[in-house]
């Protein structure tokens, strides 16, 4: 949700490059109450598309849990992660110190692409308020929970 909103701004979609940072707190509030408030599964896409448990589940009826690899992406800054995509993929599996090396490699982009999209569009990296934060773990935890047990996994990959 906080990423969706931060790219909104960041690509000047609709008036989200012109709020502020309290303001985009506020509309994200406003979705995830709106979400809440409806147990049909209706809601904002900004909160919905976190949801990661109904859609799988969905996918998982008609392909086996061994044909797709999960992963946080969070944790794509990890070698262990990479090592698990190689291996699900197939591949060979680059030394640790090369893995390392790509990682670094495209962070450097990704970082260097982003600062020049911040610089076009005028406007700075939204940052999601603490308190805000904390509702949104709130709000994601059943369902990062019923992921971990779809996925028979203790831990979010």
């Amino acid at each position: 949700a906080v990423s969706a909103v931060g790219m909104k701004r960041k690509n000047n979609e609709g008036n989200y490059g012109n709020k502020t940072d309290a303001e985009l707190d506020d509309v994200l509030f406003t979705k995830l109450r709106l979400r809440e408030a409806h147990d049909d599964g209706s809601g904002s896409r900004f909160i919905t598309d976190g949801e990661y448990s109904t859609p799988l589940a969905m996918w998982l009826e008609s392909h086996p849990r061994d044909s797709m690899l999960v992963l946080n992406n969070e944790k794509l800054s990890m070698v262990q992660t990479w090592k698990r995509i190689f291996q699900h993929l197939g591949l060979s599996v680059p030394s640790n110190s090369r893995i390392r090396e790509m990682i670094e490699a495209t962070q450097e982009a990704y970082q260097s692409k982003q600062s020049e999209k911040y610089k076009q569009s005028q406007t700075q990296p939204y940052k999601a308020s603490d308190w805000l934060m904390e509702m949104l773990r709130r709000h994601y935890e059943p369902y990062n929970q019923q992921l971990w047990k779809l996925l028979g996994s203790p831990q979010w990959w």
